[in-house]
C-alpha cells in the first residue's frame, strides 16, 4: 500500500482531500499537522462512516513540517505522495517541495500564491531528473480556472481578453490560512496584464458589480492577486487583458474590504 501524507490534513481543504482518498483501497492516508486534537477529531469523525465507504487506512502524524525531524520522517517512511495544504503559501519557501523532489516523493500542493506557484519551475529540472511529479496550484486558482479556459479555448482562433471572477457564498468555509492570504495583498500593488501591457493595480480595489443571473444574482468584485495573472497572458496568448477578481456574498463585508484596501494604500 502506498503512503499518502496530507500536510494540514485536518484543515479546511485538507479534510476534504482526506475524505476523498478513503475509498482507495491501495493507500495509507496519514494526516500530518501540529495538533493531535484536531487530527484525532477528524479521524473519529471519518471512522463513524459505514465500513463500505472506508477502504484506505487512516492514521495521524503530529509534527512541525518545517522541523529537522520531519525530514528524518520522510527518509524513514518514504511516502509515495505528499499533498501540501498547509497555507498560507504567501512567503513560504520551497523547503517542502524541494525535500520531496530530492527524496523521490511525488508532490502536489494547493497553493494560490502568485510567486509560489509561478516560481516553482526552478525545481522542474531536478524533478524531471528524479522522475518525480511536481504540481503546484492544484486549487481553485490556477487549477480549476485554467481547466475551464482549456476546455473552451478550442472554440476561439484567438483570445483578446479573459475576465475571471470567483464569488463564493457566505456559508463557504474560510480557514485562517485563506483569510491571511487575502489580507496579505489587500491594498498592496501588484501587476496585471491590462490594455496590452503590464500595469499596476491594487489588491481588493477597482470594485465593480456583476450580475451572475437568477440563482446567484448581483455580486461585488475586486482585484485579487493570483497566479493566473502571471500565467494566463502567455499560456493563452491573450492580446489585451487578463482580469481576475473575487467577491463576497454580503455587500457590507465586501465593501468593508474595499475600504480597508483604500486605507492600506494611503498609508
Amino acid at each position: 500500500m502506498k503512503k499518502v501524507f496530507v500536510l494540514g490534513g485536518y484543515g479546511n481543504f485538507g479534510k476534504r482531500i482526506v475524505e476523498n482518498l478513503l475509498d482507495i483501497n491501495t493507500v495509507k492516508v496519514v494526516i500530518v499537522g501540529r495538533s493531535l486534537v484536531k487530527a484525532q477529531a477528524l479521524i473519529n469523525d471519518l471512522s463513524a462512516k459505514p465500513n463500505s465507504e472506508i477502504k484506505a487506512t487512516l492514521s495521524s502524524l503530529v509534527i512541525d513540517i518545517y522541523s529537522d525531524e520531519f525530514k528524518q520522517i520522510l527518509v524513514r517512511y518514504k511516502p509515495y505522495l505528499i499533498i501540501h495544504t498547509s497555507g498560507p503559501f504567501q512567503g513560504q519557501s520551497y523547503y517542502i517541495p524541494e525535500l520531496c523532489v530530492k527524496h523521490s516523493i511525488h508532490y502536489i500542493d494547493l497553493a494560490d500564491d502568485r510567486r509560489f506557484v509561478c516560481d516553482i519551475n526552478q525545481l522542474d529540472n531536478l524533478a524531471k531528473a528524479q522522475d518525480v511529479l511536481l504540481v503546484s496550484g492544484a486549487s481553485s486558482v490556477p487549477g480549476l480556472s485554467g481547466a475551464v479556459i482549456d476546455h473552451f479555448q478550442q472554440h476561439f482562433s484567438e483570445i483578446e481578453a479573459l475576465d475571471i471572477a470567483i464569488a463564493p457564498g457566505n456559508r463557504a468555509e474560510r480557514g485562517l490560512a485563506t483569510v491571511k492570504a487575502i489580507l496579505s495583498y489587500t491594498g498592496h500593488v501588484f501587476k496585471r496584464f491590462k490594455q496590452g501591457q503590464w500595469q499596476d493595480v491594487y489588491g481588493w480595489m477597482d470594485a465593480r458589480q456583476i450580475d451572475f443571473g437568477d440563482i446567484i444574482g448581483k455580486r461585488w468584485l475586486a482585484n485579487v492577486d493570483v497566479p493566473d495573472s502571471t500565467l494566463f497572458p502567455n499560456r493563452y496568448q491573450v492580446k489585451k487583458d487578463v482580469n481576475f477578481q473575487a467577491g463576497l456574498e454580503l455587500s457590507i463585508l465586501h465593501l468593508t474590504m474595499v475600504a480597508m484596501a483604500y486605507l492600506v494604500k494611503k498609508i
